[in-house]
């Protein structure tokens, strides 16, 4: 790893319960504070995240189909909020979010810190990832073996990464699939583009795809970091460079 990846840490911690945040979180210039949460043991704060989520975040989960999904996003967004205020240092019923034309909530509430953040949850497993003075986009994905991701990456990607994943052994091809589309998806979060820019339109390199690089999208500068979980589940974030 050359010294311009090591300009920006990553602090990883996990979460499977409330007992296990933190009373009082900081975050430095130049450090991602990444948040690998199981939402199963959250769900016996169900009752507490109700009274205080906002009328978009309860109309979020109420369109959602599956008592597990409405459950597990009510948990996300009830843990998002509870991550963030100590932070800030408010209730987590203070914190406020405006958002962008193409739906990505930004922070409403001012703060000193230029916190930015960005969430993503797949079945029980979510992600949570918060900086300062940097635009960020995290996503987790459950690997689905039985899905046609040979298809989907003919459609969505570009030939080049089609082809790539077509000359893997099957199982090395269905984990870089999932690598690929958390880049993707994490990408056009963290430019607040979200599904208005097509996934076509968002070139990873091939190889080498190492674990953390520096990497060139539509002529700028990203960092990306990505990795597998021992559960199944595959992640990345992107995050750009510091905004001085």
């Amino acid at each position: 790893m050359s010294e311009k990846h090591k300009k920006i840490k990553i602090r990883y911690l996990k979460l499977s319960c409330l007992a296990e945040i933190s009373d009082n979180y900081t975050i430095e210039l130049d450090c991602i504070d990444l948040f690998y949460v199981d939402l199963t043991g959250f769900l016996n704060s169900q009752n507490l995240f109700l009274s205080y989520l906002s009328s978009d975040e309860l109309m979020r989960v109420n369109n959602l189909r599956g008592e597990n999904n409405k459950e597990y996003a009510l948990c996300s967004f009830g843990v998002r909020r509870e991550i963030i205020s100590r932070y800030l240092q408010v209730r987590p019923e203070i914190i406020s979010y405006v958002f962008n034309p193409n739906g990505k909530p930004v922070l409403k509430n001012k703060n000193q810190l230029k916190l930015s953040f960005n969430i993503s949850h797949s079945h029980s497993r979510m992600l949570l990832g918060i900086v300062s003075s940097c635009d960020i986009g995290v996503d987790i994905q459950y690997i689905d073996s039985s899905l046609p991701f040979k298809k989907i990456a003919e459609r969505f990607f570009k030939k080049d990464e089609s082809e790539y994943f077509a000359s893997l052994p099957i199982n090395e091809a269905v984990i870089m699939f999932y690598n690929f589309w958390t880049v993707k998806e994490a990408y056009i979060k963290a430019t607040g583009e979200g599904f208005s820019l097509p996934f076509y339109d968002v070139q990873v390199p091939t190889l080498p795809f190492e674990e953390y690089e520096e990497i060139m999208v539509s002529g700028k500068v990203w960092y990306r970091f990505s990795f597998l979980t021992n559960e199944e589940y595959a992640a990345s974030l992107i995050v750009s460079p510091l905004k001085r």
